[in-house]
């Protein structure tokens, strides 16, 4: 997926984005540009109701920055940036959403067909012969050919 995109939907799950680091840092690039990114109008509009805050230490420490993040369903996620691009921190969020998006929607359809997706459930698959040669074909109901 193209970066321009999830920036413009990276706060879509969240609740509450904190970026720290110390201001002077050599390291705190793009923890600073992911933070004025998550600020702009934009990725406000997205979810105005997610919290963004930025918390500067002003001590030098071996502390890298880091971007700490709250799902809506509460799960979250931190991001060590001294070692990635603002890209690299947009795009892992937008997985983490994306995992989100599809944990909805696997919840909602267990709900609406509950035991479906019941992993203990044995699926018998059926093989024609003349494609997979030496396999026994196994019927669920023996008196089907």
């Amino acid at each position: 997926m193209d970066v321009f995109v999830l920036c413009l939907s990276m706060l879509k799950n969240l609740a509450r984005v904190s970026v720290e680091f110390c201001a002077f840092d050599p390291r705190v690039t793009s923890a600073r540009e992911f933070l004025a990114r998550a600020q702009g109008r934009a990725a406000r509009g997205s979810n105005p109701k997610c919290e963004v805050q930025s918390v500067q230490h002003l001590e030098t420490s071996s502390r890298p920055p880091v971007v700490r993040v709250t799902f809506e369903d509460g799960n979250q996620a931190e991001f060590l940036t001294a070692e990635l691009s603002v890209s690299g921190i947009v795009a892992a969020i937008g997985n983490f959403s994306k995992r989100q998006d599809i944990g909805k929607v696997v919840a909602a359809f267990e709900k609406a067909n509950p035991g479906y997706l019941d992993a203990s459930r044995v699926w018998e698959v059926r093989a024609p012969e003349r494609l997979t040669p030496g396999v026994v074909r196994k019927y669920i109901n023996p008196d089907v050919p």
